[in-house]
C-alpha cells in the first residue's frame, strides 16, 4: 500500500494545478489527516522549502514509509518551484540533513542571461539546508543520477564520501560510484569542505549599524572561498521588509561555484517571494579580491529587478 501512495501522490502533483500559496484539493488520494498536515506545512506563510523532522516522522509513520520513500514522495512537490524559462526542464530535489529535516531544491534559470547563471536543483537543495544551519547532508534524491556538473558540486561537501544518492528506480549510489577518479578539495590540500562550520573573521572597512549591511557581512562570514579567498555575501530586502541572505560557495573545479545572488534567489523562491519584490540589495566582499561578485550580481539584478541599485560594501579579514 505504501508504494501506491507514492505513485498516486506523484501523479497528482504533476498533473494538477498548483501555486506556492495554495495547495488544497490535490492530495485527495492521500489519507485526509496526512493531506491536511502537508497542506498546513506548504501554506504556512513561513514555509521556506523545509519539512522539519517531526513532520517527516509523522508522514513516515502514517504512510508506513522509509525515509527514502518519503523523500521520493515529496520530490515532485519541490519540482513545482522550478523556474526554467530557457530550457522548460523542471527539476526538483530533496535532501536530508543531519537534523532529520528535509530540504527542497529546484533549478533556476535567468531569462536573457548566460546559461552559466543557472542554479541546479541539487545546488539549491544544499544551500537551502546550509541556510537553515545544517552542516552535513546525508541523503539526496533528484530522481536518479545527478548530472556530472552536480556530482562535481556535491563532491565539495565536507562529508561527500558518505553522501547517499537515492535512486528511486533501484540501487542507491555514492559519489564515488558515479564520479570516477574525482577531483576535489583534497587534491588542492583543502581540509573540511563546503558546509563546514566556520567564521571567516571579516569586519567592515567602515563601521555600519545598517541591518542589511550587517546581514550581508554575516553572509560573507559564512561564505566558503578556500581557493580565491574572495569571501562575499549578499543581503536582500523585499518590499515587506524581510531580509534574505546568500553566501558565496566555491568549488575546486571553479565553474560549479555558486554566487551569492544565486543562493539568495533560491531562498526567495522557496519563501514564495517573486524576484521583482526585491527592494534593496547589499553585497559585502573583500576589496581587491582575486574574484569579485559585483558584475555578476549587477547582471542578474538587471534582468530580474532592474529598478534596484546594488550597494557594495567592503570588508577585510582579521588575522
Amino acid at each position: 500500500m505504501k508504494f501506491i501512495y507514492v505513485y498516486i501522490f506523484q501523479f497528482v502533483i504533476l498533473f494538477s494545478s498548483y501555486s506556492q500559496t495554495k495547495f488544497s484539493g490535490i492530495l485527495s488520494d492521500i489519507p485526509d489527516h496526512v493531506e491536511k498536515r502537508i497542506e498546513t506545512i506548504i501554506n504556512d506563510s513561513n514555509f521556506s522549502g523545509v519539512f522539519y523532522s517531526g513532520d517527516v516522522d509523522y508522514i513516515s509513520t502514517q504512510l508506513d514509509m522509509s525515509l527514502d520513500q518519503v523523500m521520493e514522495l515529496l520530490r515532485p512537490l519541490s519540482r513545482t518551484y522550478a523556474k526554467a524559462p530557457i530550457s522548460n526542464y523542471m527539476v526538483g530535489t530533496v535532501c536530508s540533513g543531519s537534523s532529520g529535516n528535509l530540504y527542497f531544491g529546484s533549478n533556476i534559470e535567468i531569462l536573457g542571461e548566460s546559461l552559466s547563471f543557472t542554479l541546479h536543483a541539487e545546488q539549491s537543495a544544499v544551500v537551502n539546508a546550509w541556510s537553515h544551519g545544517e552542516t552535513n547532508i546525508n541523503f539526496i534524491n533528484v530522481g536518479g543520477s545527478p548530472c556530472g556538473y552536480c556530482l562535481q558540486f556535491l563532491n565539495e561537501l565536507n562529508q561527500a564520501d558518505s553522501l547517499i544518492i537515492i535512486n528511486p528506480k533501484g540501487k542507491n549510489y555514492t559519489i564515488s560510484d558515479l564520479l570516477t577518479l574525482p577531483f576535489g578539495p583534497k587534491n588542492l590540500g583543502i581540509d573540511g569542505g563546503l558546509m563546514s562550520k566556520k567564521n571567516n573573521n571579516l569586519i567592515l572597512d567602515n563601521d555600519s549599524k545598517d541591518r542589511l549591511v550587517l546581514a550581508a557581512l554575516n553572509a560573507a562570514n559564512m561564505s566558503y572561498a578556500p581557493y580565491s579567498k574572495g569571501y562575499s555575501g549578499i543581503a536582500v530586502m523585499t518590499e515587506d521588509g524581510n531580509i534574505f541572505q546568500g553566501y558565496y560557495a566555491e568549488n575546486a573545479a571553479f565553474n560549479p561555484s555558486i554566487s551569492p545572488i544565486e543562493f539568495v534567489l533560491s531562498s526567495l523562491n522557496f519563501s514564495g517571494k517573486s524576484f521583482n519584490q526585491i527592494k534593496k540589495v547589499v553585497l559585502v566582499e573583500k576589496r581587491s579580491s582575486k574574484s569579485s561578485q559585483i558584475n555578476t550580481v549587477k547582471a542578474v539584478l538587471n534582468k530580474i529587478a532592474p529598478h534596484v541599485k546594488l550597494n557594495v560594501v567592503y570588508c577585510h579579514k582579521v588575522e
